[in-house]
């Protein structure tokens, strides 16, 4: 590496009284009020709640077959959830918006799990499936694929 031409650093600018304690106003977005406009306090961010289904008898199908199939799969998903999306062998969806419609994270799963248990059957696939849920995508996704079927609020 060659040395640069020029070695000369400028000097730091100095520190006076003035320009001490200055405060600066940073750009604030659209509905997202700085905490001296809310008495210090955050208003509080929406929780979410994923419910994950892993379907690990799709890895012995291509990949266009299982984005086929997860495709399909996620067509009944949207019965529960607006926001569903794909990971490897996996569904996501995000359910805390639903509880209160369909009675609760166990009725939602004893609405979906028949109806996904079918569709893999009329592929000739095990019906059965791993499912999680938890307040994060990964620890939802970690949970199912590990096989605990938990459902976890917090």
């Amino acid at each position: 590496m060659e040395e640069p031409k020029n070695t000369v650093q400028l000097p730091l600018p100095s520190v006076t009284a003035s320009s001490r304690g200055k405060v600066i106003s940073l750009p604030v977005k659209a509905g997202n009020p700085p905490p001296a406009a809310t008495g210090g306090r955050r208003k509080p961010q929406k929780r979410h709640l994923w419910y994950a289904l892993y379907f690990p008898q799709l890895s012995k199908l291509s990949d266009a077959q299982q984005e086929k199939y997860l495709k399909e799969l996620a067509a009944l998903a949207y019965d529960f959830s607006a926001s569903v999306s794909f990971h490897s062998l996996s569904l996501v969806l995000e359910i805390r918006s639903s509880l209160r419609y369909f009675g609760g994270i166990d009725a939602v799963h004893n609405k979906l799990k028949p109806l996904v248990a079918e569709q893999l059957h009329s592929w000739q696939l095990p019906g059965n499936f791993l499912y999680a849920a938890s307040p994060t995508v990964t620890g939802s996704l970690l949970l199912a694929r590990g096989g605990h079927n938990k459902l976890v609020y917090q």
